[in-house]
């Protein structure tokens, strides 16, 4: 098994990505496979309470990411960043009003400037971290070869909105309101036809359903491994996606420089595949290179870190037939 790569940190001034709260903003990578500026590029941006870790142990992704695998570390450079105030580095932010999608962006960018990481042959997240990429791919049409977005779209709907909110009013109780709100975000995440068909109306031994145990569960494991505040910016980023805020939304299409695959899960509450095929046709009708695909599965937005077979195939495929720029 190769060692698992160092966490290393880059220091930013706050004020150097918009935030005029003072003090400094680390933010924390990791690099595997080749070293960098020796081959192509792989940027892999984490989901909501992911991180830079991919492979080991504690991997997150270790399915998709290694020798051999769809993300090849025999081939590729993969440059994985953890969204700054997730923890994994110790830092955490105060006032998680303070930030949004846009900031975050600048620090990815600041980030790459410092690494004089110059052009991306792809970037992928899924979830929160494949909305974090579309907004980079806005910003800097010209740095991302490839975006592959994985269960996500450029633009939280009015629904993810709804949904965050709720969480927000729960995290705000000291006691049990981060349980309570992975509770219900895990309802979202997953769908009626997951949980029927997983539990049933069984119970355990002392009478108490299952799938009210497995529910409570999840609030518990979540609090046992991240931090409040850290799950409460990690929302608030979510809502914050809107890539093409400061465009007309075709306007903003036909400047990307960047081909675009979406990779959707048919049963998403989240992220509606009905907006990812909107997008799709938007941008074929204005000449872009454009893929669209979908998971399979009962199991919801959760599915693209379930369904690692249906995964694996779309990403293979796409690595194989997308060239990347020789060094």
């Amino acid at each position: 098994m190769s060692q698992q790569p160092k966490l290393q940190t880059v220091v930013l001034e706050s004020s150097s990505i918009g935030l005029d709260w003072g003090g400094d903003v680390p933010i924390s990578y990791q690099v595997y496979g080749q070293p960098l500026h020796t081959a192509p590029v792989v940027l892999v941006v984490h989901a909501l309470t992911g991180n830079s870790e991919l492979t080991g142990p504690r991997g997150w992704w270790n399915e998709q990411v290694g020798d051999g695998k769809a993300i090849d570390i025999s081939r590729f450079t993969v440059l994985s960043l953890n969204i700054p105030g997730n923890g994994h580095d110790g830092f955490h932010v105060q006032d998680h009003a303070d930030w949004n999608a846009q900031i975050v962006t600048r620090a990815f960018e600041s980030l790459l400037n410092v690494l004089e990481v110059t052009e991306i042959d792809y970037a992928i997240g899924g979830s929160l971290g494949g909305g974090l990429l579309w907004h980079l791919a806005v910003a800097r049409p010209r740095l991302i070869k490839h975006l592959i977005a994985v269960a996500t779209h450029h633009t939280s709907s009015a629904w993810i909105i709804a949904h965050n909110t709720i969480q927000e009013q729960l995290l705000g109780y000291q006691e049990n309101g981060m349980d309570l709100a992975r509770q219900v975000a895990t309802l979202f995440y997953r769908t009626p036809q997951s949980f029927n068909d997983r539990f049933h109306r069984d119970a355990d031994n002392e009478g108490n359903y299952q799938a009210a145990n497995y529910i409570k569960y999840q609030g518990k494991k979540l609090r046992s491994r991240y931090h409040h505040r850290s799950y409460r910016l990690m929302n608030h980023l979510f809502t914050s996606i809107d890539a093409f805020k400061d465009a007309e939304l075709l306007d903003g299409y036909r400047n990307l420089q960047t081909t675009i695959t979406q990779i959707t899960i048919d049963s998403d509450l989240l992220f509606s595949p009905r907006d990812n095929e909107v997008t799709h046709q938007q941008l074929l009708a204005l000449g872009k290179e454009s893929y669209l695909y979908s998971i399979r599965s009962s199991h919801g937005h959760d599915a693209f870190l379930i369904e690692h077979a249906q995964l694996d195939k779309l990403l293979r495929n796409t690595f194989k037939t997308t060239p990347c720029h020789a060094l």
